[in-house]
């Protein structure tokens, strides 16, 4: 929890609603770090083609949903039992506002991690494609040899001999 110190809102008559808006700037602040952190992830996941932290950023998304009821929440009962006024009544609108917007950007970062996983199985599909398209190259390969004009000093061989 940052220090009382740094508050830029100042001293209340009442301590306890220094903390309760210490706690809310706390957990906002939280929350911007697990959204920010599962952007990251979503992007690593999708670029490295990895499904399982792909699968980790999906799961993440319910934690970020709750954090965001219960700022919401906190923020309503702060209002109604505190009823602030001028700066302290724009931190608390403020947060309500940026929690929607947060969580609306991990709801993104579901998306890409979502593509991510998708393209993962996609990848691996292609793979054993690659495989298939690779055999059947050294087949066809195999087949035109004996039709390729080779130099005399080396003896033609057919595919099997």
């Amino acid at each position: 929890m940052p220090d009382k110190k740094d508050d830029v809102y100042g001293d209340h008559i009442s301590h306890k609603f220094n903390d309760e808006l210490m706690a809310l700037k706390s957990e906002f602040l939280e929350m911007g770090g697990l959204v920010e952190s599962q952007v990251d992830r979503a992007i690593t996941s999708l670029v490295e083609n990895d499904g399982h932290l792909a699968d980790e950023v999906r799961a993440t998304d319910k934690k970020v949903d709750q954090m965001e009821i219960d700022l919401d929440e906190e923020a309503t009962l702060i209002i109604a039992r505190r009823q602030p006024t001028a700066r302290d009544l724009r931190l608390v609108i403020s947060v309500i506002k940026m929690v929607a917007d947060l969580e609306r950007v991990g709801d993104e970062a579901k998306k890409i991690a979502k593509f991510a996983i998708k393209l993962s199985e996609e990848v691996r599909r292609l793979e054993g494609t690659w495989k298939c398209a690779t055999l059947a190259i050294m087949f066809l390969a195999c087949c035109t040899m004996p039709w390729t004009p080779l130099p005399v000093s080396i003896p033609s061989r057919r595919c099997g001999s």
